[in-house]
């Protein structure tokens, strides 16, 4: 039917051309055809329609009933009209439960908590009552929002209505304290809870432990969780990540190492974010051997970034043979490798000093996969200069130039710096002249090039003079130079060979 009406008013233009349409083939203009409309536009999220049919309605002279005005309500909210909504409700002549429980939903999804109290004093004065779901709902936006005065008098007027306090409720009320730093009275709750006979869940200990956690409430989240253990509570993915994340975060590596080695007996297998929070621990924690036992020991995770990462964190650990590893593991359980997870796979193989099987694997890239961007042959260029191979680093330069492959500043600057530190200095400063005229612009000069050179301050100094400037120039073609001879001469003479600057003074 949606269709149908879409297709109608495409035709005719407007409800009323509809409408003079079917008046002129024989059928009769009812209060029921508008209200036929109303409901096949609402459906159909054709609000301009709505209003249309709604304003035809009251010129035929049919007075809209509380079902009209209730959708003329849900369409305003839509359309961000909560002032027109609102007003709507006001004025109805009999405005039913679900008027005012339409409104209550939408005004918890704009976290309008004025206008929230306003409309359920409106509605117990009309005689009707919100249902406990309403309610809850009501309930969780003013604990989010930080007002627990006004959510606990929620409560009490769930109480007084003979509903309930379901696990449910007494998590809202918990998370809304721990959030609001009120971590005591949160405590009290769950024991209030417990006395009452309504068993936490695991969300319940989930936001009562990340609160206590991040208050550095160490003791007390540690004495939760094992009432949560000695109440046969079974932990799950969302709390484990959350203590990974949180037992990192305090230095306290060891504690997330654990939770994460320990969900397998828990049956839970990790997530992105779990490996997300693990990365981190072991990058803080320095404890980079414990990478094997990582992917070795667990599921590999079902997304390609986070094997990407793990091939990276492999390399700098200096684990290369296990990212090779991982990298084959990968396609046997048929993942479609994209240009980071060569990249990764280049320089694990680089480091693990397999040159020629690197190459190899370069070559299978670059006939199979024509849409990599610079990031990957730079990657097997520097692979290669940093395992000593710069001759074979050159010459797969030269390729990539010959091919027309996409190469930016940086692969210019890595393959010159691989001349320079070859002593080949003076084809590093025809290359350096072919990436001018390639119109291969260095647009931002740092002080920290993508070699990972780090500048003293004075150069640094110059660095920003030259960048006012808005002199193209290799800074770190000159810093590698000065790091790879200490010679300050061969700086020098090339700024006065390839600059027409004054000369840095020494």
């Amino acid at each position: 039917m949606v269709n149908v009406a879409a297709r109608l008013a495409g035709r005719f233009k407007s409800v009323n051309g509809i409408v003079r349409e079917l008046e002129s083939i024989g059928c009769v203009t009812r209060v029921q055809t508008f209200l036929l409309f109303l409901r096949i536009f609402w459906h159909g999220s054709m609000y301009d329609m709505v209003f249309e049919a709604f304003e035809e309605m009251m010129r035929f002279g049919y007075m809209p009933n509380t079902f009209a005005h209730n959708v003329i309500i849900d369409v305003s909210f839509r359309i961000q009209r909560a002032d027109l909504g609102l007003t709507i409700l006001r004025n109805m002549p009999a405005p039913n439960f679900l008027s005012f429980n339409i409104a209550l939903c939408n005004l918890c999804k704009l976290n309008d908590l004025n206008s929230i109290g306003v409309v359920i004093r409106s509605m117990m004065k009309t005689g009707y009552y919100p249902n406990v779901e309403t309610l809850v709902m009501v309930l969780n936006c003013f604990s989010k929002k930080g007002r627990m005065a006004q959510a606990f008098q929620l409560v009490g007027l769930m109480v007084s209505l003979g509903n309930q306090v379901s696990v449910v409720v007494w998590s809202i009320l918990i998370d809304g304290l721990c959030k609001r730093g009120r971590h005591v009275l949160a405590i009290y709750l769950l024991e209030k809870m417990i006395d009452t006979g309504c068993s936490p869940n695991v969300v319940t200990y989930t936001s009562l432990v990340k609160g206590l956690m991040e208050s550095e409430m160490i003791n007390d989240a540690l004495r939760i969780l094992n009432l949560m253990e000695s109440r046969g509570c079974e932990v799950d993915l969302v709390l484990c990540n959350m203590l990974i994340d949180c037992f990192s975060k305090i230095g306290r590596y060891d504690e997330a190492l654990g939770v994460f080695f320990g969900l397998r007996k828990h049956n839970i297998y990790p997530d992105s974010y779990t490996y997300s929070s693990l990365f981190s621990t072991l990058r803080l924690s320095g404890k980079f051997h414990l990478l094997p036992k990582v992917a070795g020991g667990s599921v590999i995770p079902a997304d390609l970034v986070v094997c990407n990462s793990l091939i990276s964190y492999f390399c700098k650990a200096g684990l290369a043979t296990h990212a090779v590893k991982f990298y084959d593991s990968m396609l046997e359980k048929g993942f479609t490798p994209d240009k980071y997870t060569f990249a990764g796979l280049l320089n694990a193989l680089c480091r693990a000093k397999i040159i020629d099987e690197a190459i190899k694997v370069y070559h299978g890239i670059t006939m199979n996969h024509f849409d990599l961007d610079a990031h990957v042959h730079t990657m097997i260029i520097g692979g290669l200069i940093k395992a000593g191979k710069h001759h074979r680093a050159i010459h797969l330069f030269r390729e990539a130039v010959t091919a027309k492959y996409p190469l930016d500043v940086v692969s210019y600057t890595v393959a010159i710096h691989g001349l320079v530190t070859g002593s080949r200095v003076e084809e590093a400063y025809n290359l350096y002249n072919q990436m001018k005229e390639g119109l291969y612009w260095i647009l931002e000069l740092v002080s920290e090039g993508p070699l990972g050179y780090s500048c003293c301050s004075w150069l640094n100094a110059e660095i920003h003079v030259l960048k006012k400037s808005y002199i193209v120039l290799a800074v770190d073609i000159g810093i590698s130079m000065l790091l790879s001879w200490r010679r300050w001469s061969i700086l020098k003479g090339l700024m006065q060979f390839s600059w027409d600057v004054p000369l840095i003074s020494f």
